[in-house]
């Protein structure tokens, strides 16, 4: 399933564009998984993990560069608090911009065949796999583009 960040960000409102527009959020691998990391596989995996992947700072609002359109740059796995916000303000305004991104009129769903390709941008297109596909094989090979620049 794939949602268009760039259109969850043009439904917002005026007022909540103007809130998101200038906030940055810390994006961290083991931000969802952390308590499981820690039960399955201990504090010392969670810390090697977080040391060797921190958390990097990104803007909740990114511009595609090539054509300059506006898109959300959040998603429940990896997004956490916001950076200088009550952590209680921080979770709902996240929590908000989850569900908004989440509605029905932002996604796609590929249906897979025979030799399918899929090409998307990770910058302004949240994507998640479904497992829908029973107890067939489903291979995937993935390859990242990679640029010299951050997301701005």
């Amino acid at each position: 399933m794939f949602a268009s960040m760039i259109a969850a960000y043009n439904a917002l409102s005026g007022e909540m564009k103007s809130i998101v527009d200038n906030l940055t959020c810390y994006h961290d691998v083991t931000f969802h998984a952390r308590d499981a990391i820690i039960e399955d596989l201990g504090i010392q995996t969670l810390e090697r993990i977080r040391k060797e992947n921190p958390p990097v700072e990104h803007p909740i609002v990114v511009t595609q560069p090539n054509t300059g359109k506006k898109a959300l740059y959040i998603d429940e796995m990896h997004a956490s608090p916001i950076k200088d916000m009550h952590p209680e303000e921080s979770k709902y305004l996240l929590e908000f911009l989850y569900r908004h991104t989440s509605k029905p009129e932002f996604q796609c769903r590929i249906q897979w065949k025979i030799n399918a390709v899929i090409m998307w941008d990770n910058l302004c297109v949240k994507h998640r796999g479904v497992h829908d596909f029973g107890t067939a094989h489903r291979e995937m090979q993935r390859v990242a583009l990679v640029g010299d620049q951050r997301p701005q």
